[in-house]
């Protein structure tokens, strides 16, 4: 039978923890050991020690160190997917006074093509001076040949730099170095091509007295820059992004008596409180009528980014990339921080009349669907009602041995609904159902199958009327969002039958 789960992180096991160590980092009795998830197509990994599951990190996570007593261990990696679980076992002697990181890195691939496997990192405990930052890297992103990493100053140029890393290849491990603490960038080359930058952090602040790992792992979001940072200062982790790295928004159109539409993001501006030199020019020129100590001129309007026009209904218009990192133009600052966006949908055919909105802080590297969820808003007395315009966080990676898909209620004729998915030709009289009481507006996350063909039902709530249904093949690595909709609406017509709509989530 098909299985339909969901990935969730285990629980670390503290009475494992405890005796296994008292985590006070002594150089005598115990050691350092971390886990770091870097392999880019696989759902969540779960990191074992002794047979006993300890972490489960999705991509990108990373955990601090925990202290443990000396031994021989197992250390392992099991993957849980629908058919047959992935489990690699290997036994290491940990010693005293040792930090030990270890990462899954390689993709877990289709059956019998994985190149999953533990890279493990030993390096001893010491402490870092006051002062200094010691940064180690390791290069694990299993799609890129020889790299050079240079640690520069923010405002110097690469043509007269040396490297500061060179790792020849994917599981290349550096040694360990110090620099002073303070402000640095970071940016990644080709080896021996400092011309092609795949990567460049911006100014980055590295505190005195830590210890980094970086990890090099492939992007999988929003952002042509191939790679991206993971860091772990021993204590927890996270990830630098390429400075230019946007954040995606792409607009669904399932309003069901919405004529053809247009939508833009916008960031309200105001006047600087620092007089320009030189002067502005149009479109804000220098007023002295309305100058005083504060104002230098009116206002400009706000900046604009078209996210789609004429889009029908129902369809999903392509991600377009906001980039936050641009300024303002000179003279102007922006209203509320950058990553702050008006989303406005309007008919194309009267674009100054807003019919959804919602304001946004968008997250750079993150995928966002903007739905329109209801009935075009009718004027009262001039005035216009907004509905809604629902913001979903798309889940885009794609895993493989896996096929994701997301459910949306957006029929205002079905209101509350069962969803069964199951394989098709499945009688539902005796069937659970997959999900229950779903209303509209609703939508679940990403669940992930086992590769197959299902059929995704929608049912009104309670019963096993089935109001639409569609078929799904979700294929290894697929991402599908099916979304419940009305037939388009005139005059004459209340939306029904509802119909499926189907979308690739797949930039």
């Amino acid at each position: 039978m098909k299985r339909i789960f969901r990935a969730v992180k285990l629980t670390v096991i503290l009475a494992f923890l405890a005796a296994c160590g008292g985590g006070s980092g002594s150089f005598d009795n115990e050691l350092g050991l971390r886990v770091i998830n870097a392999s880019p197509d696989a759902p969540p990994v779960g990191f074992l020690v002794d047979g006993v599951s300890w972490f489960s990190l999705d991509y990108k996570g990373g955990t601090g160190f925990r202290y443990l007593t000396p031994a021989s261990r197992e250390i392992g990696l099991e993957v849980v997917l629908p058919g047959d679980d992935v489990l690699i076992d290997e036994s290491r002697s940990l010693l005293a006074g040792r930090e030990y990181t270890t990462i899954a890195v390689g993709k877990l691939g289709e059956d019998g093509s994985s190149t999953l496997q533990m890279l493990h990192v030993d390096n001893p405990l010491a402490q870092v001076p006051t002062g200094s930052v010691r940064a180690q890297f390791v290069h694990g992103a299993p799609d890129m040949t020889a790299i050079d990493v240079y640690l520069t100053a923010p405002t110097d140029i690469l043509a007269a730099a040396t490297p500061s890393y060179s790792l020849s290849d994917f599981q290349e491990i550096s040694p360990q170095l110090d620099f002073l603490s303070g402000s640095w960038r970071i940016r990644v080359t080709p080896a021996g091509d400092n011309t092609t930058v795949l990567f460049d952090s911006g100014e980055v602040t590295l505190r005195s007295a830590a210890s980094f790992m970086f990890v090099v792992v492939a992007n999988t979001g929003a952002g042509s820059a191939p790679i991206s940072l993971l860091t772990n200062d021993g204590l927890s982790s996270g990830e630098v992004l390429d400075v230019a790295t946007p954040s995606d928004v792409r607009v669904v159109n399932v309003s069901p008596d919405l004529p053809a539409l247009e939508a833009t993001a916008e960031r309200p501006l105001r006047k600087d409180t620092v007089a320009p030199d030189p002067p502005l020019s149009s479109p804000c020129p220098y007023d002295p009528t309305l100058a005083s100590d504060d104002v230098l001129c009116v206002a400009p309007p706000p900046e604009v980014t078209t996210l789609v026009t004429g889009l029908g209904y129902p369809t999903a218009a392509s991600y377009v990339s906001l980039d936050f990192s641009i300024l303002p133009p000179a003279g102007y600052a922006f209203l509320s921080l950058s990553n702050f966006y008006s989303l406005k949908v309007a008919a194309t055919a009267a674009p100054d009349t807003v019919l959804f909105g919602t304001n946004l802080s968008l997250v750079q590297g993150r995928r966002n669907s903007l739905l329109t969820i209801g009935l075009v808003p009718e004027p009262v007395e001039g005035t216009v009602t907004a509905k809604i315009l629902a913001v979903l966080a798309d889940d885009t990676r794609p895993v493989t041995r896996i096929g994701k898909l997301r459910v949306v209620d957006a029929s205002i004729a079905a209101a509350t609904v069962d969803v069964y998915i199951k394989t098709p030709g499945t009688d539902l009289t005796d069937e659970t159902a997959t999900l229950s009481n779903l209303v509209l507006g609703s939508a679940t996350g990403h669940f992930a199958f086992e590769p197959g063909p299902y059929t995704v039902s929608f049912a009104t709530a309670g019963t096993k009327t089935v109001l639409a249904s569609v078929n799904i093949d979700a294929l290894s690595a697929s991402v599908y969002t099916v979304v419940l909709v009305d037939t388009a609406r005139s005059v004459s017509s209340d939306g029904t039958p509802p119909v499926v709509m189907v979308i690739d989530d797949l930039p």
